[in-house]
């Protein structure tokens, strides 16, 4: 035990008992030995400097546990340290409260305070922890699980990811790390046990017929099995239903065509997809009239994936994308994107840790692809597309489409249709998984807009126009037709003009 020692400040006297705790492994657990009378003068004191509610509780706490600490080390608070203590740890927990990201709520980083003052925030700024940013929950799980010290937990979910990441039972996961993050975390005890689990889980989901539509989008299938594992299956359910409903109402017609949207929606909001939606759209609306992002304009699904991706900081996402760019395009080894800008756009979007690697397997792809006999005989856009929206796996897709084209040629219902250039690839492309659903659903969307009074004159003159709108990947069939009435009608008024 520590003897006591003179009148020390509270910066000192925090400093010392912090080593001294830290070196002999003391703890505030157990029974507090504080007397009523010593604790209703230290209630009094919290309640007189500290006017709301969460600093008073967090000082109730902090009297709780320095009182043990500082006695069991030898070290007992004087008397009259206890206010300024008590404000100088206050005003550190606030500080650990806002450099992890949960302003307002300061009795969770109690421990941590007592035992760290705000070291830890320090330590997090070292790059030795750069692998782990992209899982910021990790910071906090750390400073909560280990607040004595949390820089040790970090370390220890880092070796243990980096051994699961290495093993080849694993190999599937390997573009899913924030899962080896989860399993070192969240199971420590067995994390290799907790994967395999997800691997079986994911298995069973993805071959049952009832979840085909998450084919293409496995991390939804991961989802489900890592927060939803009591009943993965009802989740993937409420997740089917809240799809098929937001994609049938009239408010989101314009992202009806973009699915992934929808998807987001569904899986990161459950108990409220709109709220989530109708934020979208107003964060895409808001990005596009900013002349800062004009540069953008021509390639509307970053603002969608920047609003949906990224809800809670679109604008400075972008601008870190544009940055990116800016830097790619200036680079003579990829020179031959030039010609193709949106390339640069989806690598920095799409690989931000390392956009140059992706850009380097893309020339490379397209070269390999484009003169590989199996897939000649699609143009460079379909390509460029397989590669973009498939980086994985662009020949399986590509097969995929072929597959598809042969199914709706083969098919006497869609005879008729056809005979017009290109839609049996447009439909094959928009729904590689179900392509003669996807093209009956549109035939019938086709002929309800075409009997809607609006289109009514439109559908007479221009009918190649609703096939389009609705096969075409335009996003809102509705939107499409009138912005194309609009435009004949200034071109009809401009010729007789």
């Amino acid at each position: 035990m520590k003897k006591a020692g003179p009148m020390l400040d509270v910066p000192t006297y925090l400093r010392d008992l912090r080593g001294y705790v830290l070196a002999h492994n003391i703890n505030a657990g157990g029974i507090s030995p504080i007397t009523p009378a010593e604790q209703e003068a230290l209630d009094r004191i919290a309640v007189s400097r500290f006017s709301d509610a969460t600093a008073r509780e967090a000082a109730d706490k902090f009297i709780t546990l320095l009182y043990k600490l500082s006695q069991r080390s030898g070290m007992p608070v004087p008397k009259k340290m206890w206010p300024a203590m008590l404000e100088t740890l206050v005003a550190e927990c606030r500080e650990n409260a806002r450099g992890l990201g949960t302003e307002g709520l300061l009795d969770k980083w109690v421990p941590l305070t007592l035992y760290n003052g705000t070291a830890y925030l320090d330590e997090l700024q070292s790059p030795e922890f750069d692998d782990l940013r992209s899982s910021p929950g990790i910071f906090r799980q750390a400073a909560r699980t280990a607040p004595r010290k949390p820089a040790d937990f970090l370390r220890r979910v880092q070796a243990v990811a980096k051994t699961l990441i290495a093993d080849p039972e694993f190999d599937d996961f390997k573009d899913v790390p924030w899962l080896f993050k989860t399993a070192a975390t969240g199971y420590p005890r067995d994390p290799a046990g907790f994967l395999r689990g997800v691997k079986a889980t994911v298995t069973r989901l993805a071959d049952t017929p009832e979840f085909a539509l998450f084919a293409d989008t496995r991390g939804i299938l991961i989802t489900a099995a890592v927060n939803f594992k009591s009943d993965p299956d009802k989740f993937l359910r409420n997740v089917v239903h809240q799809i098929d409903c937001l994609s049938a109402d009239p408010e989101f017609e314009e992202l009806a065509q973009v699915p992934w949207v929808i998807k987001r929606a569904a899986v990161s909001a459950p108990n409220n997809p709109k709220k989530f939606l109708r934020r979208v759209i107003a964060t895409v609306k808001k990005m596009k009239t900013n002349p800062e992002f004009k540069y953008f304009l021509d390639t509307p699904g970053l603002f969608l994936h920047a609003a949906a991706g990224h809800p809670t900081n679109a604008s400075a996402y972008l601008r870190q994308v544009k940055q990116e760019i800016e830097s790619l395009s200036r680079e003579p080894e990829f020179l031959d994107f030039q010609r193709m800008p949106r390339i640069f756009r989806f690598a920095a979007a799409g690989y931000p840790k390392d956009p140059r690697k992706f850009l380097r397997y893309f020339l490379q792809e397209m070269k390999d692809i484009k003169g590989d006999s199996e897939f000649g005989h699609f143009s460079r856009s379909v390509i460029v597309y397989a590669l973009t929206s498939h980086p994985k796996n662009p020949r399986k897709f590509l097969r995929k489409i072929n597959d598809g084209i042969a199914a709706l040629s083969q098919n006497p219902e869609f005879k008729k249709i056809g005979k017009i250039k290109g839609v049996f690839l447009r439909a094959a492309l928009r729904s590689p998984e179900a392509p003669e659903l996807f093209l009956r659903k549109s035939l019938d969307t086709i002929k309800k807009l075409q009997a809607e009074p609006e289109f009514k004159e439109l559908a007479v003159i221009a009918p190649s126009a609703f096939r389009r709108a609705v096969i075409g990947n335009t996003g809102a069939p509705r939107q499409y037709l009138r912005q194309y009435i609009k435009n004949r009608n200034a071109r009809l008024t401009s010729h007789h003009g």
